[in-house]
């Protein structure tokens, strides 16, 4: 069992960050917005939302990524056991696939979310002598699916708690 221990640990350290950076963000379209004569609703591509239950929907989607949050890190420690003020983006960064998450502050946390798949035997069925891993497809697909539906929350989230993220230039 020892050796099964350090194998998970050992994978676990390599492959945090392909694992963590698995879920791509989801982008949102919007091609055509129309505002109701009335202001008092917008159409978009023809379907009609009222602004007085922005609230509401932000609230239920808000709850939404809550759940889905904590479906995710079932048995995972996640409380922060550091101020999150010292999470500091550069706004000079102009590397390709640059994130301020990717920091040795955050790594304990990445690493405790693989490590709780690998050793959670639904998800990954067997780990061979290499450290190759037998994952449920099952399971992490619905596991992966889960992960994608917290990033559309959080996503629209953002965007209607604070606008259109900003773009960088082009060149």
């Amino acid at each position: 069992m020892r050796d099964q221990d350090q194998r998970i640990q050992n994978l676990s350290k390599s492959s945090f960050t392909v694992s963590w950076h698995f879920i791509a963000p989801l982008w949102l379209s919007v091609r055509d917005i129309f505002c109701g004569e009335d202001y008092k609703s917008i159409q978009v591509k023809g379907k009609t939302v009222f602004l007085a239950d922005i609230p509401t929907t932000y609230s239920a989607i808000m709850d939404k990524a809550r759940s889905l949050f904590e479906w995710l890190t079932r048995g995972i420690e996640t409380k922060l056991h550091f101020p999150p003020s010292s999470l500091v983006d550069d706004l000079d960064a102009s590397t390709p696939s640059y994130s301020f998450l990717d920091t040795l502050i955050l790594e304990e946390y990445h690493f405790r979310s693989i490590t709780h798949l690998l050793e959670d035997r639904k998800y990954a069925i067997k780990i061979d002598e290499n450290g190759e891993v037998q994952w449920s497809k099952v399971a992490i697909t619905d596991w992966v699916k889960k992960a994608q539906e917290l990033n559309e929350c959080l996503l629209f989230l953002l965007h209607l708690g604070s606008g259109q993220p900003a773009r960088g230039t082009e060149s």
